[in-house]
């Protein structure tokens, strides 16, 4: 079901945004999706108006540099609690509550998700919200004041390259979001419908895992990848996967690390560990032993994504798509077009005798910088570094434009911060245990494409 909360608002992106927008083109073909609500942009109008923001934002209109743009930000953002969300919007979130289900927020701005843009990450999305009117509606407060952020002055600026004023009259706009019911996933994956690294190959590209789809795009878990031509897979990658994402509305408050926990899966009854708590209603489970080295995706599976993908290949010649799986049934979370491509060939992890380690290039290009071991700490002085990181977190987009490159000990192809790379333009690799295998080394040159690291000092 796709259903816009404002009978008067027409279905375009100006007025629901590009994520909601593709959204309903596959709905309308007949793509399965989660239930999905969208609330046009006129209701983060209202939320601008009702604030007082929209009297602050029009001062900031004559400041002419990222900085003091960047400062009158930090001020609304230190003062967010005091912001409520609009009498208007009361009754459309009650219309929701009659389902007795979990949430996903997710931003669809007008400019994310195009060919151009695939501002990956750079909004707030919030999964495992329950049918609360207060809980939901801090939710959107949320999702809406991520548009008050460093990390979208900077992406605005160096990838869409506009000005101070420009990025205040797209707030001014307002920004539609879509209210999607979350689905407890079994397995979650994307799929490139073109190979993202290597044009030259017309297959599709896939990741997947095992529960939620969270952790795979933020960089944290990453289990299988292959590619697919439409008869068989190639390439194909696998890591164990032991550890899960699960949407778990009703659970015992009381559980502690290790103690055993009951799920459906693929129609039977599997029995997890319990690891730890996410959020009140998203836990961290251990898989059961038999998953952990098993492919995620059955071939009728693949299969099917694939011909759903291609069946949509009018609009979307070359798409990147989020899908979902509970209880056989498939779900399409996203879609939008590939933004960024880069080249590189298959990968393998060594340490040959000349200080050469071999990782994962997700973003192509040639680098030689000091190396800078990022431990959660702001460094203004980052011009000409190479960034050695855990994951790569939203952070440290402000630092994008500054740095020569990045190693990551975790991610993979598709995630947000490879895809924010590419954009960006600056080469990228995923070395596991960089900071063990790298604390020796002060200058290194990496290589996007080949995916290496090499000791310089």
């Amino acid at each position: 079901m796709f259903k816009v909360m404002d009978k008067n608002s027409t279905i375009s992106p100006s007025n629901i945004g590009t994520k909601a927008y593709n959204l309903y083109f596959l709905y309308k073909n007949g793509v399965n999706i989660p239930d999905t609500y969208c609330l046009p942009n006129k209701y983060c109008a209202d939320f601008i108006i009702s604030n007082g923001l929209y009297d602050e934002i029009k001062k900031m209109v004559y400041l002419d540099n990222y900085d003091a743009l960047k400062y009158k930000y930090l001020n609304i953002i230190k003062h967010k609690n005091r912001f409520k969300i609009p009498y208007s919007l009361v009754d459309v979130l009650k219309q929701l509550l009659k389902k007795n289900t979990l949430w996903a927020i997710r931003s669809s701005s007008a400019y994310e998700d195009t060919l151009s843009a695939s501002f990956a990450g750079i909004y707030k999305s919030i999964i495992g919200i329950p049918s609360d009117l207060v809980i939901l509606g801090k939710a959107l407060r949320k999702v809406w004041l991520s548009s008050f952020s460093h990390d979208l002055i900077t992406y605005m600026k160096n990838i869409i390259k506009l000005n101070p004023k420009e990025i205040l009259e797209i707030i001014l706009h307002g920004m539609p979001v879509i209210i999607q019911e979350l689905i407890n996933s079994e397995k979650s994956g994307l799929v490139f419908s073109e190979h993202p690294v290597n044009p030259k190959h017309s297959e599709f590209f896939f990741e997947c895992i095992r529960g939620l789809l969270e952790p795979l795009t933020s960089g944290m878990i990453w289990n299988e990848s292959f590619i697919f031509d439409g008869n068989k897979v190639f390439s194909h990658f696998f890591e164990e996967q032991r550890l899960g994402f699960f949407a778990i509305k009703n659970i015992n408050k009381n559980l502690l690390p290790g103690d055993k926990v009951q799920l459906f899966q693929e129609n039977k009854p599997r029995i997890f560990s319990y690891f730890k708590k996410r959020s009140k209603y998203i836990h961290i489970l251990r898989l059961p032993f038999e998953l952990w080295n098993t492919p995620v995706l059955s071939d009728p599976e693949i299969l099917k994504i694939y011909n759903t993908l291609s069946h949509v290949s009018n609009k979307f010649p070359k798409a990147e798509a989020e899908w979902t799986i509970k209880n056989g049934k498939i779900y399409f979370l996203q879609i939008r077009p590939i933004t960024t491509q880069s080249n590189f060939p298959n990968y393998r992890f060594y340490l040959d005798h000349k200080g050469e380690f071999q990782g994962l290039g997700v973003s192509s290009g040639y680098a030689e910088g000091t190396l800078f071991f990022w431990k959660n700490k702001i460094d203004e002085n980052l011009e000409n570094k190479i960034l050695v990181v855990h994951e790569m977190t939203p952070d440290l987009l402000p630092y994008y434009s500054k740095i020569k490159g990045i190693i990551s000990e975790t991610g993979s192809v598709l995630c947000h911060g490879a895809i924010l790379s590419r954009e960006f333009e600056i080469p990228c690799v995923i070395l596991p245990k960089a900071a063990q295998l790298l604390r020796f080394f002060k200058k290194v040159a990496i290589d996007g494409y080949e995916g290496k690291v090499i000791k310089l000092e």
